[in-house]
């Protein structure tokens, strides 16, 4: 199976200098793009940071100091080499090691959206976000590699 698109979702660590990745994994620079190799939907939902007090008067006054996203998705079955993933990019053991390095330090996700009708990837949303959430489960093991189930999420900053 080849995609035509390129993935969904990259990653560039912000707050660090990332020179310790090794080329050829998926990784560049500090930057991971994420697979779309048995990906599930890419799930968002929002955080309302808000203060509400009811009046003297019984009425209600609500301030919304922001709306902040919760991005979240899961790999099923990801190889943990970079030349078995179909789309050629990070593997399971690249998210891994990535996350391990990374996970305090804030980045920059990028989504690549396509508009209706149109051939090329013309609307990116750029948000910074922390890895709230990431688990890794063993599935089948091979002489050379595995297979890993992988979860997780991201909320902005």
């Amino acid at each position: 199976m080849a995609f035509l698109t390129p993935s969904i979702i990259t990653l560039q660590v912000n707050s660090k200098n990332t020179t310790e990745f090794v080329p050829g994994t998926g990784e560049s620079n500090g930057k991971l793009t994420l697979s779309d190799h048995y990906r599930s939907p890419l799930q968002t939902s929002f955080e309302m940071i808000e203060s509400q007090q009811r009046m003297a008067d019984g009425t209600m006054r609500k301030y919304i100091v922001a709306n902040k996203k919760r991005l979240s998705c899961s790999w099923e079955m990801l190889p943990t080499i970079t030349t078995m993933v179909v789309d050629g990019n990070a593997s399971a053991l690249a998210m891994k090691r990535f996350y391990e390095i990374n996970y305090p330090y804030d980045m920059t996700m990028k989504l690549y959206y396509k508009k209706n009708g149109s051939t090329d990837l013309s609307y990116i949303e750029t948000i910074n976000v922390f890895w709230q959430f990431m688990s890794f489960d063993v599935i089948k093991r091979y002489n050379d590699f595995d297979y890993w189930n992988i979860d997780t999420e991201f909320v902005e900053i």
